[in-house]
C-alpha cells in the first residue's frame, strides 16, 4: 500500500485487479487497435485529475494482462504548469501513483517569466512541447491522454461559438499526429 499524501492509502495490485475488469479497458484496447499503435511504447499524460488517473489505472491493467492488450511499454508524464501553489504536491502525488503503479515517472515543470500573464492556449502548447520531450527521451512513440465527453462537448461548443464550419464541430480527434515520431492517442 502506498500513501498518495491524501492522508489515504491505495492498493496498487486491487487497483489493477479493478481496472482491468471494467468495461472501459476492453474499450481503450479497441482504441488502442482502431489507432493502428499496439505494442507501441507510451507516455501516459498523467495530471492528477479523475481522467488521466483512470487511464494509467486502465493502461497499466491492460499492460498486465497475460494475453496481448496493445499496450508496449509504459512511462508516466507529467508537466507542472507552475501556475498554482499546490501545483508541486500534485506532481508529487502523481510521482507516488506511478511508484505505486511500478511504471517509470518523468515530470516537466513549466517556467515563465515572472509576471507574465499566461493563457491557456500558452499552458497548453507548452504542454504538449514538454510531452512531446518527454515521450522522445524514453523513446516513446504514443501519448496517451484522457478526456471525456464532456470535454468533447465543451471543445465543440467553444468551436461552434468561434464560428467554425461542419468539420469543428467533429471534437477532440481520437488519434493526431505531433510530429513525425510522436502520436497522440485520445
Amino acid at each position: 500500500m502506498t500513501d498518495l499524501g491524501l492522508g489515504n492509502s491505495i492498493d496498487a495490485p486491487r487497483l489493477r485487479l479493478a481496472a482491468s475488469r471494467s468495461p472501459l479497458a476492453a474499450k481503450m484496447a479497441d482504441g488502442i487497435d482502431r489507432a493502428g499503435v499496439a505494442g507501441a511504447s507510451m507516455l501516459v499524460a498523467v495530471s492528477g485529475g479523475p481522467d488521466s488517473t483512470a487511464l494509467l489505472l486502465l493502461a497499466r491493467a491492460l499492460r498486465d494482462r497475460r494475453r496481448a492488450s496493445g499496450i508496449g511499454p509504459l512511462v508516466v508524464g507529467h508537466v507542472d504548469h507552475g501556475l498554482r501553489g499546490e501545483s508541486a504536491s500534485e506532481a508529487r502525488m502523481v510521482e507516488d501513483l506511478a511508484a505505486a503503479m511500478d511504471t517509470p515517472f518523468r515530470s516537466h515543470r513549466l517556467a515563465w517569466p515572472p509576471g507574465t500573464a499566461v493563457s491557456s492556449a500558452q499552458a497548453r502548447d507548452a504542454r504538449w512541447k514538454a510531452l512531446q520531450e518527454m515521450a522522445n527521451s524514453h523513446g516513446s512513440t504514443v501519448i496517451l491522454a484522457g478526456h471525456h465527453a464532456d470535454d468533447q462537448a465543451e471543445t465543440a461548443l467553444l468551436r461552434l461559438a468561434r464560428g467554425t464550419g461542419l468539420a469543428g464541430l467533429a471534437g477532440i480527434p481520437e488519434t493526431r499526429v505531433l510530429d513525425e515520431t510522436v502520436t497522440i492517442v485520445r
